[in-house]
Parts: structure tokens; sequence; C-alpha cells
């Protein structure tokens, strides 16, 4: 009998015991594993890609680039962009790919607050992704860059301006604000490192009215951007210094300069729309030498 009610004991606390571990599991952030390049991770309002470098260690910290697509692209396309994965796998850098939401039918964009075409908060869609990538994997948060091409490019603008996770630095390629431009950000200074080309018909520098007759929306101009992040940086008094860049030439407000100690470096060449995978290896390069706080 004794033994018996021993037995019933021990197998009362191991039943326990094993839920209370079942629960742990449960609860606990995803593995790496759990998804890739190819296998979305899934959170609330969307899902994105992952790609860690090669020869990784599973457990060191790793710098991260968050890269958005521009319209009717995707998250995998960007995953497909060898020349990007081998660079960025050679820094040992983790590549993020975020999917767009679906604004026109089979047409995959961003959104933003008070944009008339929005299906979903992107801004606050980008927090939740850096959050969900900190506890799937050990980040270097020193050492965040966030990056998007044309659509992609304007959309890190806003989310510089109005993100609540902070990146080292923000590197739209082809993009902008659209009217009405903001005036002040309440994200605060940053440091931008933006890249245009001077003959771009799609994303003018001038900006150009798109969409249709009865829902027109406008591109911002570019200089207006800058200004504001002149303003928001404390750098209108400080003359740029004047970089050429391989095929580019870039203007840089140093952050030495400025009163808020960020930098903006503004990229320019002659060409139209589109853009290098190791264009977003120097924007990476130029945001690991930023000093942090």
């Amino acid at each position: 009998m004794i033994k018996q009610r021993a037995h019933r004991l021990f197998a009362s606390r191991l039943g326990l015991i094993l839920g209370l571990l079942a629960l742990i599991v449960s609860q606990a952030p995803q593995a790496a594993s759990a998804c890739s390049a190819q296998t979305p991770c899934q959170i609330e309002g969307g899902s994105y890609l992952a790609r860690t470098p090669e020869g990784w260690d599973g457990k060191s910290p790793l710098p991260v680039v968050m890269f958005l697509h521009g319209f009717d692209s995707s998250a995998q396309n960007v995953m497909d962009d060898q020349e990007m994965a081998r660079d960025l796998s050679q820094a040992h850098a983790l590549l993020i790919a975020p999917q767009g939401t679906e604004g026109r039918p089979g047409k995959l964009g961003w959104s933003w607050p008070g944009r008339n075409v929005s299906r979903r908060d992107d801004v606050a869609f980008l927090d939740r992704v850096m959050v969900d990538v900190s506890q799937r994997f050990p980040v270097d948060a020193a050492h965040t860059l966030a990056s998007g091409f044309s659509l992609g490019g304007s959309m890190i603008w806003y989310l510089a301006c109005q993100g609540h996770t902070k990146f080292t630095g923000y590197a739209p390629i082809a993009g902008a604000f659209w009217v009405p431009e903001p005036e002040t950000c309440p994200s605060g200074p940053q440091n931008i490192r933006h890249i245009h080309g001077v003959s771009d018909e799609t994303v003018p520098m001038i900006g150009r009215i798109v969409g249709s007759p009865t829902q027109p929306s406008r591109q911002g101009i570019v200089m207006h951007g800058i200004s504001t992040w002149q303003r928001l940086n404390g750098c209108e008094i400080n003359p740029p210094v004047v970089d050429v860049h391989g095929d580019q030439i870039c203007r840089v407000w140093k952050a030495k300069g400025c009163s808020t100690q960020h930098e903006i470096v503004l990229c320019l060449h002659d060409e139209g729309h589109f853009y290098k995978g190791d264009w977003v290896r120097d924007a990476f390069q130029w945001m690991m030498g930023l000093k942090t706080t």
C-alpha cells in the first residue's frame, strides 16, 4: 500500500514537472531554425524572411540589415539577390526582408499613417518585426541598418521619422517622403544615408503625381526631406564634405559638425531607377563606422 501511494505521488509530481517544462518550452523564444531565407517568420500582421551569414556559429551577436522591397516586388526577391546575399554574408550580417502588404490586387507595397491606400500601419509592423528578430536571433543592437528601394525606400524615410525602434542608420534608395511631407519627426535626429539617381523618372528627385485622377498622390521632393533631417540633426550651418564614392558623388554632413552628433549623407549617381547590392554593402559599412552611444 505504501509503495502504491509512493508511486502515485511520484507519477503526480512527474506529470506536474513535465507539464511545467512543456509550458516553458512553448513560451520560450522561437529558435533561429524556425524560419529562414525560404521559410517565413510569422508575426502579428505579416511575415519576414531571414538569412544568417555563412559560417555563423549560431550564438555570436549579429549586426542586422533590414531591407524593404519595392512596389510589386517581394521579400523573396530580396533574398534571391545573390550579390546582396554574398556581400552581407561576408560582412557577417543578418539579412531581414519583411513582406509588404497588398495595396492593389496582386501588387505588394508599403503604407504609413496617412497614406490613402493604407492596409496596414507598416511603421508599427516593422517595429514588431525587429522585436521578433531580437527574440529569435542574438542581435548586435548597436549595429542595425534599415534600408529599402523605391516605395521601400520611402517606407524607410517614414520609419526613421516615426518608428519606435531605433536603428543605428537608415539608408533609403530611390524613395522619398510623400506630400504632405512631415516638417518634424517624433523619432528625433537620425543617421541618414540616401542614394538617388538624377535621371530617375519613376521617383524623380523633384517628385511627381501618381495614382488615379480621382485619388492622386504626389511624391515629395528629396531635398525637402534632406532639409528636414538637416534641421532635426542640427546641421543647417554645417557645410557638407564632397566625397566621390565609386559611381556616386556624395555630400556628407559630418556628425562632428552637427549639434546632435548625427550624420547625413546624400549620394547621387547619373542613372535612373534601380539599386545595386553593393550599395547596400556600402551603407552597411557606413553604419558600422558610425559612433554609437
